[in-house]
């Protein structure tokens, strides 16, 4: 009898630590504040596959919350893919009555499990001694926080625009809030407004500037916008680039491979001389271009429609989807010919390529559907083979057929009709004398 509870007992376990499948009925309430992390996936998606073990160890980690993970078959319940305008797989989101976030980052178990944590909330949470404050810097050594500087009795004017603002941005950084006095004199000393709002990067931090028109939320809102990226990141694929999308910047990328032992010299030359460009010269080059660096070469052979040479460094618009190239040998660069590359490219000079013509929009499309059908193809062969094989062979019989079908000879009777027609009475046959008397 105790192996019989035990086994059902485990079964229970089992049960209760699947990850909920959805349909066409998920729908949450926009006044419903409970919190769902679905990832919507399509079936032959080689992406989604790789990253199977790795949301349900997501969920594993989740489990103790109060998130509700989930996934979706998007080519098969089209309705809530097309509510949540999923066009990409695997897209994950975070879903919490009218908030939704998505995830754009490294689709790492660590990654996602942050993603939903930030959405969680609470979006700005509050360091109440000197030593959180020494702990939450130790923390964030490697990425970015904002922390707002004043009194925490009552909303300021700068607080209201904070808060309304990292709402709207909650999973692209971390927000915190503290009071002047918990701060180390040598820091508070150089700030220049009361409150203010101040953003730690780099091992650097840099003030909000009201400006003209004083807290304003836009202002408030471009600020955290401009500077919640490091002066270097590594982007995670297309996400990471679209989510920069917003700086109204150029984005200057530097793509290399890491595994190529024969460019490890030239990748890390490369990446040194970014890093100085977007720390110490940060006045000449911050206005205009955020750098970043990636390993992963398909996004930018997307944007670009060829296959790039590794190492690469191209320099994309976000708002004309026009990219550049520099004329010169990489192995060759040096700090001035890379600041005269993006000086070029500020002043107009450079040529630019891509952009949204028309001709570019058709090579985009057919582009887009080479790669949609190798995708497949990747995925499974016979899939491919299924959905686009059998209907080619079968237009190609049918157009074979209308083409090689020999047509039915009708001259024969034609020629025929001509004859009796056109008969003379000597040709007419002889009718028979007494059947002509019978008549």
């Amino acid at each position: 009898m105790k192996i019989i509870f035990w086994l059902i007992a485990c079964f229970g376990c089992v049960v209760q630590s699947q990850i909920i499948d959805l349909d066409d009925s998920f729908s949450v309430d926009p006044e419903d504040d409970t919190p769902w992390l679905v990832e919507f996936y399509a079936p032959w998606c080689g992406h989604c596959k790789r990253l199977e073990p790795i949301y349900h160890q997501v969920y594993l980690d989740l489990e103790k919350s109060h998130i509700k993970v989930a996934k979706l078959d998007a080519t098969r319940h089209t309705t809530v893919s097309a509510k949540y305008e999923v066009q990409g797989f695997p897209t994950i989101l975070f879903i919490q009555g009218d908030r939704v976030f998505k995830h754009q980052g490294d689709r790492t178990k660590e990654a996602i499990t942050e993603f939903a944590k930030r959405a969680l909330g609470p979006t700005i949470k509050v360091i109440s001694n000197g030593a959180k404050y020494f702990d939450i810097r130790s923390e964030h050594a490697d990425s970015s926080f904002f922390l707002y500087i004043g009194a925490q009795q009552g909303l300021s004017e700068l607080m209201t625009k904070f808060a309304a603002v990292t709402d709207k941005l909650a999973v692209h950084s971390y927000y915190y809030s503290c009071e002047r006095k918990i701060l180390p004199p040598d820091f508070v000393k150089h700030l220049q407004h009361d409150p203010t709002l101040v953003v730690f990067k780099d091992r650097e931090w840099y003030e909000y500037e009201p400006g003209e028109s004083g807290v304003t939320r836009s202002s408030v809102e471009a600020f955290v916008a401009r500077e919640r990226h490091l002066a270097f990141p590594k982007l995670a694929g297309g996400g990471g680039l679209s989510d920069m999308s917003d700086l109204r910047k150029k984005i200057v990328v530097i793509v290399v491979n890491d595994a190529d032992k024969e460019s490890v010299k030239l990748n890390s030359r490369m990446k040194d001389i970014a890093t100085m460009m977007s720390t110490k010269y940060r006045r000449d080059f911050h206005a205009h271009f955020q750098f970043a660096w990636m390993d992963d070469p398909e996004t930018m052979n997307t944007i670009t429609m060829t296959t790039l040479k590794l190492p690469a460094l191209i320099v994309f618009d976000t708002e004309t989807q026009y990219y550049y190239l520099p004329e010169f040998n990489l192995v060759d660069i040096t700090y001035n010919s890379f600041s005269k590359f993006l000086n070029e490219i500020r002043d107009g000079s450079a040529p630019s390529f891509g952009g949204t013509g028309f001709l570019q929009r058709v090579k985009r499309i057919a582009y887009d559907i080479w790669i949609a059908v190798y995708s497949i193809y990747e995925a499974s062969a016979w899939l491919a083979l299924l959905v686009f094989g059998l209907p080619s062979a079968v237009i190609s019989i049918v157009c074979y057929a209308l083409c090689c079908m020999e047509p039915i000879d009708d001259a024969e009777d034609t020629d025929d009709e001509n004859i009796d027609e056109n008969a003379s009475p000597v040709d007419a046959p002889v009718k028979d004398p007494k059947h002509v008397k019978n008549e």
